[in-house]
């Protein structure tokens, strides 16, 4: 089997290249020895200065790819880089997440490896291409009680699935620091139609030690609004709002997801809508080659 890692990040605070070289190392020490483990990186700097730590410490080196960015991009750019150019030359069974300051429990990959090999039926039909896999993560919060970190880091995806996801959401959608959620909650629809591809909890290490980390601000309440946007909670949001909630949905991405989401009736016609993106790409001349296993 085949698998990818890709890591998205934006270097603009003190130490953070070392938590990016520990994250990498995580992945490069996994007890996965069944396949090939490919690290996907794309990078930039806030300045020169960091750019420079970076190419010293040749942390590019320990990678399949690294994309170097000329100016700062959000964290969804950065993957639709690395689907981009990952997905016409190379094909994965699955494709996995990683934060910059995180890291992976040594088993990880063999884990979601069992899982898949479980699953999979091994042919071409969309619903295989579409599936989904989740771990349970737990992070320990301030007091000491865990926490069920349920993000897009969490997920591990079918390459044609991923692929679609930028078909559905545009670059301007893509370029905002909560674009991450919209990728949650698309994992999220997928994951319905396999809801028993859980895999054990506790393979992913959350750093809730790091100040400087945009997800730590997960428990912000304007986080649970857009959730509840997310979900379509017509209760809740008329609580918040008002009647008119729709109206007052913050147009930078809250009426994004709304919109994006909330234009299917049921589960299932998005579910259809992916397969007719998924269908086309696999039927066209979009991938060069076919490479399933």
């Amino acid at each position: 089997m085949r698998y990818a890692v890709f890591i998205a990040s934006h270097i603009n605070y003190d130490g953070q290249l070392d938590y990016l070289m520990n994250a990498i190392k995580s992945v490069k020490n996994q007890d996965y020895k069944n396949g090939n483990i490919d690290i996907w990186l794309s990078i930039s700097f806030k300045n020169s200065d960091f750019k420079d730590e970076f190419d010293a410490l040749m942390i590019a080196d320990d990678c399949f790819k690294c994309f170097i960015q000329d100016k700062q991009m959000y964290q969804m750019e950065h993957f639709k880089v690395l689907n981009d150019n990952s997905y016409l030359d190379y094909l994965y069974e699955l494709i996995f997440f990683l934060d910059d300051d995180d890291t992976y429990y040594v088993n990880r990959i063999s884990k979601f490896d069992e899982l898949y090999k479980n699953t999979y039926k091994f042919n071409k039909d969309v619903f295989n291409q579409t599936l989904v896999f989740w771990e349970d993560a737990k992070a320990i919060s301030n007091n000491n009680k865990p926490i069920s970190c349920y993000i897009y880091w969490t997920f591990a995806v079918k390459q044609d699935a991923f692929n679609a996801f930028f078909s559905i959401f545009k670059e301007r959608n893509l370029q905002h620091i909560k674009a991450d959620m919209l990728l949650k909650m698309y994992f999220e629809r997928l994951l319905a139609f396999n809801d028993e591809a859980v895999a054990d909890n506790g393979l992913y290490n959350y750093n809730t030690e790091n100040d400087n980390s945009v997800t730590a601000s997960k428990s912000n309440k304007n986080d649970n609004i857009y959730l509840r946007t997310c979900m379509n909670d017509k209760k809740f949001l008329e609580k918040h709002f008002g009647r008119n909630y729709k109206s007052k949905i913050d147009k930078s991405l809250w009426r994004t997801c709304y919109e994006a989401f909330h234009r299917y009736k049921t589960i299932e016609e998005f579910y259809d809508s992916i397969a007719i993106i998924i269908n086309k790409n696999l039927s066209g001349k979009k991938i060069r080659s076919l490479k399933l296993f």
